[in-house]
């Protein structure tokens, strides 16, 4: 065999070794399985029952029951669906863009340690997402630090351009291109909006005040809302009725508030609110307002004034089914407005009505 051939035959042997060599490693290797491939499958999100988000202070449990989503650290108040949907459609959209390292003992430089593992939880874990069907894990991954490059337009300055992840408990960095954060705090995913109305089923919006009482009604289901007493030389006021009927139509709180005996005696009833829809249902309140010395301030003329809504139990009177979770935990919680919000709801009616002329 001439010398010629013999290097071809040891160059072509040293490439296939190479090839080989290289197919083999990343055959077996659990990296193939997730680069490219979505954080969670959706066969997973459809099965989950229970979310759990954990981090080093904070805890948070979110559980399905009855095809609601519900906060268990806040005694089983309804979820902000978007929130929730949106996580479930990063989970499902972000793509796992490469792996780090495999390492264990780089998992604390990333910050992907679970709360388990003995290393100092301030500094090294991450904030670890469970998902779980009928009590059993499913799936869980941490997010860890995030990965920073230049800013483009300012060198000197770094910008968040990614997330390091661990998912399951390998010991294995990923990287997705995207910043993935979950929240802890149970206020974060208190969904809101108390009761959504349609406004063109509004019947009637009674108004009872301290000192008056006032009304708009519908004659009938085609008609619009005007006082009931409304006098041929006064004209309403539209948008004036208009922002409280919008109001209606997404009734949302700033703050929710464990109501007590205690705080319920601080409480000064200001107006007293009874909607009436076409169906016969009902969605009734009140606001109640908490004045106590605004703080820091030498003015003792100076009050801080808190505005809180009361749902009332409709008591022998339709209740639809997708608000009856409203009513149970309106006897467990006040909720606090915005002012703003809240003076909508005190007006005079005087305030809805200018003349003619």
């Amino acid at each position: 065999m001439s010398k010629r051939n013999l290097i071809i035959i040891v160059l072509v042997l040293g490439v296939i070794a190479v090839v080989t060599q290289y197919v083999t490693s990343h055959k077996n290797s659990p990296t193939d399985e997730k680069v490219g491939q979505p954080l969670v499958k959706t066969d997973i999100i459809g099965s989950v029952d229970e979310l759990v988000i954990k981090e080093s202070k904070h805890e948070i449990h979110l559980n399905k029951q009855s095809g609601q989503w519900l906060i268990k650290e806040k005694e089983n108040f309804p979820v902000d669906i978007k929130k929730l949907r949106d996580l479930f459609d990063n989970l499902t959209t972000y793509q796992v863009s490469s792996l780090v390292t495999k390492n264990p003992h780089r998992l604390a430089h990333f910050k992907v340690l679970y709360l388990s593992e003995k290393y100092d939880k301030s500094k090294s874990t991450g904030i670890q997402l469970i998902l779980k069907d009928k009590g059993k894990e499913i799936y869980t991954l941490v997010a860890g630090k995030s990965r920073s490059t230049a800013s483009k337009k300012d060198k000197s300055m770094k910008v968040s351009d990614g997330t390091y992840v661990r998912i399951g408990y390998e010991p294995l960095v990923y990287l997705i291109k995207e910043n993935l954060k979950f929240d802890s705090s149970p206020d974060f995913w208190i969904s809101k909006t108390l009761i959504r109305l349609e406004k063109s089923n509004i019947k009637a919006i009674r108004i009872n005040l301290s000192d008056e009482k006032y009304a708009f009604v519908k004659s009938d289901q085609k008609s619009d809302l005007l006082l009931s007493d409304q006098h041929t030389e006064e004209q309403l006021k539209k948008q004036e009725l208009s922002n409280i009927v919008e109001d209606l139509e997404s009734f949302e709180f700033e703050e929710l508030f464990r109501r007590s005996k205690k705080h319920d005696r601080l409480l000064e009833l200001k107006s007293e609110i009874l909607v009436e829809m076409d169906d016969l249902s009902t969605f009734e309140f009140q606001i109640l307002t908490e004045t106590k010395a605004a703080p820091l301030d030498d003015e003792k003329e100076d009050k801080e004034v808190n505005y809180f809504v009361k749902v009332l139990d409709p008591a022998g009177k339709t209740i639809k089914e997708n608000n009856k979770a409203l009513y149970r935990n309106s006897k467990k919680w006040l909720f606090k407005m915005n002012d703003w919000q809240a003076k909508k709801w005190l007006k005079k009616r005087a305030d809805y009505i200018e003349s003619k002329n």
